[in-house]
């Protein structure tokens, strides 16, 4: 049985949502910072899938709202994650994650579309090195540095 397809945490809200690791012809990866409640957080590009929406059109919808872009190859499924926290009404949200692999030409990204909760987390989007990633102090969820380094080193799972 597939992370997504676990039975919702007692008393939690159920959401679908997707990531995108979007990498540059240069291996770069594209992350969206949050500021969230525990502090900023950066995490792959990505978010809820809409009601009737498959999960690869949500990746492209939520793709082109965080950065502007529009064009992309999107591959296969990486991995997939399952987080239990609180949501922004004070709810608790059983979230279930699908992470895709994304390719595209290199851009300079700019939110295009953020949702009013989005806007108020003072969203920021930029281009990361592996490097980078593993010289940093950042707070990354999940673990960023490491998923981006197999990924280039490994391949696809």
């Amino acid at each position: 049985m597939s992370v997504v397809d676990l039975p919702t945490a007692s008393g939690a809200r159920l959401r679908r949502a997707v990531r995108v690791v979007l990498l540059d012809p240069d291996d770069r990866v594209l992350l969206a910072r949050y500021a969230g409640r525990r502090g900023p957080t950066w995490i792959f590009v990505g978010g809820g899938v809409d009601a009737g929406e498959t999960d690869e059109q949500a990746a492209r919808r939520e793709v082109l709202e965080e950065t502007g872009c529009g064009e992309f190859e999107l591959g296969p499924e990486l991995a997939q994650l399952r987080t239990l926290g609180p949501a922004w009404d004070g709810g608790l949200l059983d979230s279930r994650h699908r992470i895709f692999l994304g390719r595209c030409a290199r851009f300079d990204p700019h939110p295009a579309a953020l949702t009013p909760e989005e806007q108020a987390m003072d969203v920021v989007v930029r281009w990361w090195t592996a490097d980078e990633l593993a010289a940093s102090a950042e707070r990354f969820e999940p673990d960023v540095p490491d998923l981006v380094a197999g990924l280039l080193t490994d391949g696809v799972p």
